[in-house]
């Protein structure tokens, strides 16, 4: 056996000796002496290692320190690399002592003595060094309340303080300093920071209260909700810092309805009962026992609700974190007189013991309707009259979006189907459209073979309503009548209410108007004005669409009579999409550009044509189709003004456009004459906008050029903003005269970016009948603009009605809806459906009744803020 392991035995021995760990010690001298030349590994205890030159070895794991051994000097004490006190270095050599034995601690724990039990003669120096300090936490963790559990109470205590010690147990002294984790904790301690005394002194060790605060009512039973973790520094090296948890959770049930909002069991048929399930919820951490109690407030005498088949039910044990399902039902009883609506609750309550971290839901309200036959109605509120695809001027139009009919088109039928899963026959006794005889819609009521009208359990009877065409030609600023309606439907079935339905159709077509210049029939006559041999003049031109479809015109030379190619032409080849209402114009113009001459020469027979491309019209063709053009070429040198036509992009309503953007205008004068010129532009016709020039006049010299630049004015904010489309265009006409005989007119436009929004100016709504729910009126909200955007509709009603914006009827007040409306690129009107009076209402609208767009600040709006009157009838 090796020699080391030899001594370290031996050595284990002699060393628990000397600390006190065994009760009787022997150890044989000769043998550790006889052995102390050889190396000596420490036992897998921790015993120490002797080397051969007498070195005691290093405990480890906290085990004993090795003896020196050997005839020569005597060996150091053993290192302890672990956590405990270092063991006692010891000297066991016959041989005189002239070593010193050394205990080294390179950990934060007490560091043993060296000490010297050799027999020989001992002069060496026992000593021992320690190297840092150590902070002992006890406990590490401090649970609150029951084992970290707070019972909750609706008038909360705090649970009991509890104490940590800290102790240094080292030999030196440190600072240290708490702190919690959480901001506001749960808790307060206190102190909060200090400095520990080296081990065995006064002030070695403290003791840190930590009190918590009152577990508030209503809790959360959260694991640990209300735990914490106080952490612990000191200025001790390499120290990493120490953690105490502080747990505590609040203790309790916590009950719920599930669902928690009103249950309503709808129409049920006398004699019957309906049943459905809810369920009782704990979502707490303690279970708890359940009474439940149904009760009536208002209906029949012989209607009721019930829970579990009785009117109390007790549950017992809900369980933490389980649901518990009970089952609910009405009867509304067993007479035609019972069809009528009852209310009542369900109530929750638990007994005074019950351990709760909230008050228990307030009563499940209840509702129910007895009837005696079913009304079952598809669709339920709402017909939209769609035309089909037709073919217009040679061109086929797939069927437009829905709701719209092309003019000169009509819409097919629309049947309402009246079902009944009642137990007793009904008939429809009465259809009534909202416009009366001025209706465009009349009305057919089927007979399934039972009779016009009648409706026997588990059949149905069709109502249709029949669609008049809308009319080749449609004025859209003032139409002939409109093709909303509504329809009132009554039937005889006990405690059914009258059913009212929106009906929804919209001529579509484009309808072009205001050509400018004023034609003569289906021509238009362009007398140009002189113009230079290489120079041009030009005419202003117009053109409106006042309807509610896109228009796509072109512009071509089909003929140029005497005159070279290109001598007439216009700015614009084609008005792509453009859509304008109210009565906005469009502007665009035409030029005669002859070519250099020596003498005047008089050009004519030319002609151009005007054609519409996929463009649906409620009027029948354009109003202009062929233009005639004729004009004089004159022999001086042409003087040129450029460039031909300006146009600025889209600025958003209610802001000018950026600093810089503006238009260079050139005057070319190749004469040898000077020449003087003007410019003007006049303030904008509709809303007195106005351009900016920086020079109206000047003097060009002979060769010789001029320039001037047009600024973009400021596009207003509304209310002044005029003619929506994809853009506003501000139109205008910049007018340079040169000399005596040369004028040039540039058409300027200006394009006004945002959201045209439309409401109807009025709506008639319904008069009340005589029992709920509420009779409805339709209305759309359009976007004309370019771009789309968030509008919030807010009702104000201070009539005695119980009105509503697509909610349940509401009293006086105000009530809002927010919807996102796209531009009308892409969609261009939404719906917002519904606009409700309660039929229930014992008087009829008095006050002010209206709804109001609401756009926000950041979104550029370029048309009043609309508003809609509501005129009751």
């Amino acid at each position: 056996m090796n020699a080391r392991r030899v001594l370290s035995a031996g050595f284990k021995s002699v060393t628990l000796c000397l600390i006190g760990l065994l009760a009787a010690c022997t150890f044989d001298a000769t043998r550790l002496r006889a052995s102390a030349t050889r190396a000596h590994d420490g036992a897998a205890q921790g015993d120490g290692e002797d080397a051969a030159a007498g070195t005691g070895g290093a405990g480890s794991l906290g085990g004993v320190g090795g003896a020196g051994g050997g005839d020569g000097p005597a060996g150091t004490g053993g290192v302890d690399r672990s956590d405990t006190p270092l063991a006692t270095g010891i000297d066991t050599a016959s041989a005189p002592d002239t070593g010193a034995e050394t205990s080294i601690d390179r950990v934060d724990t007490p560091l043993a003595t060296g000490m010297d039990v050799a027999t020989g003669p001992d002069t060496g120096a026992e000593t021992s060094t320690g190297q840092t300090g150590g902070l002992s936490v006890n406990p590490d963790t401090l649970n609150f309340g029951n084992d970290g559990f707070v019972v909750c109470s609706t008038s909360p205590a705090p649970a009991g303080a509890l104490g940590l010690t800290l102790s240094n147990t080292s030999a030196q002294s440190f600072n240290w300093t708490a702190a919690l984790g959480r901001s506001p904790s749960p808790f307060s301690f206190a102190p909060t920071s200090g400095t520990l005394s080296a081990r065995g002194s006064p002030g070695a060790s403290v003791t840190v209260t930590v009190t918590p605060r009152a577990i508030p009512f209503p809790a959360d039973t959260t694991s640990n909700a209300y735990g914490d973790l106080l952490s612990i520094t000191t200025t001790i090296p390499a120290d990493s810092g120490h953690l105490v948890n502080l747990n505590q959770t609040a203790r309790g049930a916590i009950l719920a309805f599930q669902p928690s909002t009103p249950y309503d069991f709808g129409d049920v048929q006398v004699g019957t009962v309906s049943s459905a399930s809810i369920q009782v919820v704990n979502t707490g951490n303690v279970s708890t026992d359940v009474v439940l109690t149904a009760a009536i407030l208002t209906g029949q005498s012989d209607a009721n609700f019930t829970v579990n088949s009785g009117a109390i039910s007790q549950l017992s044990g809900v369980a933490a974190g389980a649901n518990q399902t009970v089952n609910i039902g009405f009867t509304p009883g067993g007479v035609p007189a019972d069809a009528m609506p009852a209310t009542g609750t369900l109530t929750m309550s638990v007994g005074a013991n019950a351990v709760l971290c909230a008050a228990p839901p307030g009563p499940l309200q209840l509702t129910g309707t007895g009837t005696v036959a079913s009304v079952t109605i598809t669709p339920p509120s709402q017909v939209f009259f769609t035309g089909p695809g037709m073919t217009q001027n040679g061109t086929a139009f797939n069927a437009p979006a829905q709701g719209f009919t092309y003019c000169g088109t009509t819409a097919g039928q629309q049947p309402i189907t009246f079902g009944n899963t009642g137990t007793t026959g009904y008939t429809i006794t009465d259809a009534t459209l909202g416009q009366g005889v001025t209706s465009p819609y009349t009305i057919s009521i089927g007979n399934n073979g039972d009779g016009v009208g009648v409706v026997n359990p588990g059949k149905a009877v069709p109502l249709t309503l029949i669609s008049a065409p809308v009319p080749s030609n449609w004025n859209f600023q003032n139409p002939p009548t409109t093709f909303n309606d509504t329809l009132t439907v009554t039937t005889n079935a006990v405690g059914d209410s009258p059913h009212v339905f929106s009906i929804a159709q919209s001529p579509y077509g484009a309808v072009l108007q205001h050509f400018t210049p004023a034609p003569n029939g289906a021509t238009v006559a362009f007398n140009f004005p002189n113009a230079v041999g290489g120079g041009q003049s030009s005419i202003p031109m117009g053109l409106a669409n006042t309807g509610n479809a896109p228009a796509t015109v072109s512009f071509s030379v089909t003929d140029n009579g005497n005159a070279p190619p290109g001598t007439w032409y216009f700015d614009k080849a084609t008005l792509a999409g453009f859509s304008s209402l109210p009565d906005g114009v469009t502007s665009f113009s035409a030029y005669f550009s002859p070519p250099v001459t020596t003498s005047n020469v008089s050009y004519s027979g030319g002609t151009a044509t005007f054609t519409l491309t996929e463009t649906p019209l409620c009027a029948t063709v354009l109003p202009v189709t062929m233009a005639t053009t004729t004009g004089m070429a004159t022999s001086t040198q042409p003087i040129t003004v450029t460039p031909t036509s300006i146009v600025f992009a889209a600025i958003p309503c209610g802001t000018s456009a950026p600093t810089g953007v503006n238009s260079t205008v050139t005057i070319k004068n190749p004469t040898a004459a000077p020449v003087n010129w003007t410019a003007s532009i006049p303030p904008n016709p509709v809303d007195n906008t106005t351009f900016t020039l920086s020079n109206s006049s000047g003097s060009i010299p002979a060769n010789n050029t001029d320039t001037f630049t047009i600024s973009p004015a400021p596009i207003p904010a509304a209310p002044d903003v005029v003619a929506p489309g994809n853009g506003a265009e501000y139109s205008n006409v910049l007018t340079v005269t040169v000399g005596s005989t040369n004028t040039f007119t540039i058409p300027v436009t200006e394009i006004a970016s945002g959201l045209f929004l439309k409401l109807p100016a009025s709506m008639t709504s319904p008069h009340p009948t005589s029992r709920p729910p509420f009779t409805s009126q339709p209305f759309q909200m359009q976007n004309l603009g370019d771009i789309g955007g968030t509008v919030t509709l807010t009702l104000t009603n201070s009539s005695p009605a119980l009105l509503a914006l697509n909610t349940q009827p509401k009293p006086p007040g105000t009530a809002s809806i927010t919807s996102f409306i796209n531009p009308a690129s892409s969609a261009g009107s939404a719906s917002l459906t519904d606009f409700v009076i309660n039929t229930s209402a014992s008087a009829q609208q008095r006050g002010t009744e209206r709804v109001t767009a609401t756009i926000p600040a950041s979104t550029p709006f370029c048309w009043p803020t609309p508003t809609m009157s509501i005129v009751g009838q």
